[in-house]
């Protein structure tokens, strides 16, 4: 027969026992759930990337009227060197100023990347700073 000792010490190690299987079962659930979750983010952001440079993503903004933009995509014409702009609902002086930074942005880049860059109007002459509005 066992004595309450006996007992004690068999009741003590089934819980414990019990105890660490449980936080592994626990934890190894979690892992699991973690890895999809972080599977389900990047598929998501992967879909996002993708509608970020699709036509679905230009027809939305054409379609909201009330929204003022300026979007500046690259030349869909094969082997040219240019920018396809659409500004809507932007006040011209407002327009004239964005794509003027993003000109200096352009040329400051492709300068950085080793291009051999012709502007118009020198990167010196443009200060933001002067516009007035």
């Amino acid at each position: 027969m066992l004595s309450f000792n006996d007992f004690l010490v068999s009741l003590i190690t089934t819980l414990v026992i019990f105890a660490i299987l449980s936080f592994y079962f626990y934890f190894k659930k979690n892992k699991k759930k973690i890895e999809d979750l972080k599977k389900e983010s990047k598929l998501s952001l992967e879909e996002s990337l993708d509608l970020a440079t699709s036509e679905q993503l230009i027809s939305n903004l054409r379609k909201r009227v009330k929204n003022p933009y300026v979007l500046i995509t690259p030349s869909k014409i094969p082997d040219a060197e240019g920018m396809i702009v659409e500004i809507h609902d932007v006040e011209p002086v407002f327009a004239l100023s964005i794509l003027k930074n993003a000109f200096v942005v352009t040329v400051r880049e492709l300068k950085a990347k080793g291009y051999n860059v012709q502007p118009v109007f020198e990167e010196e002459d443009y200060d933001p700073e002067e516009e007035e509005f």
